[in-house]
């Protein structure tokens, strides 16, 4: 069976409102396991149109939540974590 691309429709669903939903509630919930339930502050996200025409979320540390991530690297376990849960069909926590 062979399959045939629909662009325009991939091109729609980059910037579809469901896509920045989906990739809001994510890097909430990456803020969310960072920031250890509001303990620690100075981790946000903001969520935007990259190049393309992409959705994009990007996530910053201040203070100590930046010097945190410098040394145990916070984020990209926050990340591994989430993308594990989706992979495993968990969704959100």
């Amino acid at each position: 069976m062979k399959y045939k691309l629909d662009h325009k429709a991939i091109a729609r669903l980059r910037t579809s409102g469901a896509v920045f939903n989906a990739l809001a509630d994510l890097a909430d919930d990456a803020v969310t396991d960072l920031s250890e339930h509001g303990r620690v502050e100075g981790y946000s996200y903001s969520l935007q149109l990259a190049r393309e025409n992409r959705a994009a979320v990007t996530i910053v540390g201040k203070g100590h939540a930046r010097n945190s991530n410098k040394v145990h690297g916070s984020l990209m376990k926050a990340l591994d974590d989430i993308a594990e849960d989706v992979k495993k069909g968990k969704g959100r926590k």
